[in-house]
């Protein structure tokens, strides 16, 4: 385990909240998935937003969802500019 997940347990440890983690394959791009690598992942994404629907008592919302992966995308390719 990595020193990052294990500063992660802490805090959910000490803010008494569920932890959800994704086990995500590495790959430098996802150009480079093999196709069980991406059902997987498809596989723990979903498992990972029923987690969250479930401890936040709100219903999932793919498009938000969408949204912020839209985000975070931008946000990535900014940074490596």
């Amino acid at each position: 385990m990595c020193h990052t997940s294990q500063v992660v347990e802490a805090l959910q440890r000490h803010f008494k909240c569920p932890l959800i983690i994704i086990d995500a394959a590495y790959t430098i791009d996802s150009a480079t998935l093999a196709e069980h690598q991406e059902a997987y992942y498809a596989a723990q994404v979903k498992e990972a937003a029923m987690s969250m629907a479930e401890a936040t008592k709100k219903k999932f919302d793919i498009d938000k969802l969408r949204e912020v992966e839209r985000l975070s995308d931008s946000a990535s390719e900014l940074w490596t500019r």
